[in-house]
């Protein structure tokens, strides 16, 4: 009978180590799981700023010269202006927020239009500018209070 009992044991052993192993696997999965899903939510957050800090820049950086980037109100937002010319006929492109979303409208510059008639780009709550010597100073704001500042040097009016 002890006989039989130790190999009883015996064969456990291995079923046990089998168990650990399986419950360590268990583990590092839902610990993967839960650092991927921490990193996403990261990255997601911080999403709308990337996007619209670089769509903004390389919008400021295709401007022809420095004398064609400005800023106005236009129907009560802050607004980025460059001036472009296509055929002899002058084009404004107008990037501000308005309603709750990062906007572009491109159009002559004769045109009346209002910020409603943008296309929308993509949610951001507030686009502010300070206008400096030589430098433009342009702050995104999320709903979630996030921020991110852009500055812009040898920039003109």
């Amino acid at each position: 009978m002890n006989k039989k009992s130790k190999n009883s044991f015996l064969s456990l052993v291995p079923l046990l180590l089998f168990f650990a192993l399986t419950v360590c696997i268990l583990y590092m999965c839902i610990m993967g799981i839960s650092i991927s899903k921490r990193i996403a939510a990261r990255d997601n957050a911080s999403f709308a700023l990337r996007t619209a800090c670089g769509y903004t820049t390389a919008k400021v950086q295709s401007a022809t010269t420095r004398d064609d980037i400005g800023t106005e109100s236009f129907g009560g937002c802050d607004a980025l202006v460059i001036k472009e010319k296509h055929g002899g006929k002058d084009y404004l492109t107008r990037i501000y927020c308005y309603d709750g979303y990062l906007r572009e409208l491109f159009s002559a510059a004769d045109a009346s239009l209002s910020p409603i008639d943008g296309e929308k780009l993509l949610k951001l709550d507030n686009m502010s500018f300070e206008k400096g010597n030589d430098t433009l100073s342009i702050c995104f704001t999320e709903s979630n209070k996030n921020t991110k500042t852009l500055v812009f040097y040898e920039v003109g009016e």
